[in-house]
C-alpha cells in the first residue's frame, strides 16, 4: 500500500471515529443543525460537514509528516479538507433514499438490511476513491482494489465502534 493511502485511510478512519465522540458527547452542538431534515434527516447537520473535513485535514497534515515529504502543508491540508468534504457528500444520496423510504434516520428497513449495509459501507468510499484517481491518477485495478479495501476498513472500523458502544449499528 503506498504511504498516501495510508495517510488517507488513518485521517478518514480517525476524523470520523473522532466525529462520532463530537456527536455523542454533544461538542459544537450550535452547528447541530439539519442540512435538510426532509431530504437527509436530522443526522445530516452542518457540523458534520465541518468538523469531518477540518478533522481530516488536520490529521491528513499531522500523517504525512510521517509518511510524506513531496507536498507542502497546504496540499496537505487542501487535500484532507476534500477527503473529509467528499466523504461528507457521499453519504448524502443514500440518507435521501432511505428518506424516500420512510426510514427513520440511524434506522434501516428490514427487508432492505443487507441493501443498506452495503450502501452505508461503499458510498462514501466510493467517493474518496474518485477523488483519489483524480489526485493522484491510479488505474482502473488498483481503483478497485482501492475501493474493496476501503469497503473492509470502513466495515472493521464500525463494527468496532459499535462493541466499544460508540456506534448503535453495524
Amino acid at each position: 500500500m503506498s504511504n498516501i493511502l495510508i495517510v488517507i485511510f488513518f485521517s478518514l478512519i480517525l476524523a470520523n471515529s473522532l466525529h462520532m465522540f463530537v456527536v455523542k458527547l454533544d461538542f459544537f452542538s450550535f452547528l447541530n443543525i439539519p442540512i435538510s431534515e426532509k431530504k437527509f434527516g436530522k443526522n445530516k447537520s452542518i457540523r458534520g460537514f465541518v468538523v469531518v473535513p477540518i478533522l481530516t485535514a488536520l490529521l491528513f497534515l499531522f500523517f504525512s509528516e510521517f509518511f510524506l515529504d513531496n507536498y507542502s502543508a497546504s496540499e496537505k491540508l487542501i487535500h484532507g479538507l476534500l477527503f473529509g468534504l467528499v466523504y461528507c457528500l457521499f453519504e448524502l444520496p443514500n440518507s435521501c433514499f432511505k428518506r424516500k423510504m420512510g426510514i427513520a434516520p440511524g434506522q434501516s428497513h428490514q427487508s432492505s438490511n443487507k441493501l443498506f449495509i452495503i450502501l452505508d459501507k461503499t458510498d462514501s468510499n466510493f467517493g474518496c476513491s474518485i477523488l483519489y484517481c483524480f489526485l493522484y491518477g491510479i488505474s482502473l485495478k488498483n481503483f478497485l482494489t482501492l475501493f474493496t479495501l476501503g469497503i473492509f476498513f470502513h466495515s472493521l472500523v464500525s463494527f468496532v465502534l459499535v462493541k466499544l458502544g460508540v456506534k448503535k449499528s453495524f
